[in-house]
């Protein structure tokens, strides 16, 4: 098991996941929902259908004029936010993005 402080995001892969930790990834079989309705919603956010990222993780979002915003994380990976998704972290992180 992989301690959940470790985790930098998480990424959809239809009925697996595949957990993104530290320069790792770990396959694992459990579709998405289930895994984010474990996690504590106060560290961990669903940005995109497809993926969940930890807050303590991101550096930046970036919003361009014309293309999907993405949030940045530390380690400089990307993760795309849904319309939706940069409206929860907004929410979360009290303020507009």
């Amino acid at each position: 098991m992989l301690p959940v402080d470790e985790i930098d995001w998480i990424e959809a892969r239809g009925d697996y996941v595949r957990i993104h930790a530290g320069g790792r990834m770990d396959l694992m079989r459990v579709p998405i929902g289930s895994l984010e309705a474990r996690l504590d919603p106060r560290c961990f956010v669903r940005v995109h259908r497809s993926a969940i990222v930890n807050l303590a993780r991101v550096r930046e979002v970036q919003t361009p004029p014309f293309g999907q915003a993405v949030a940045v994380l530390q380690n400089g990976q990307r993760c795309p936010l849904s319309r939706g998704g940069r409206g929860r972290l907004e929410k979360v992180l009290g303020q507009p993005i």
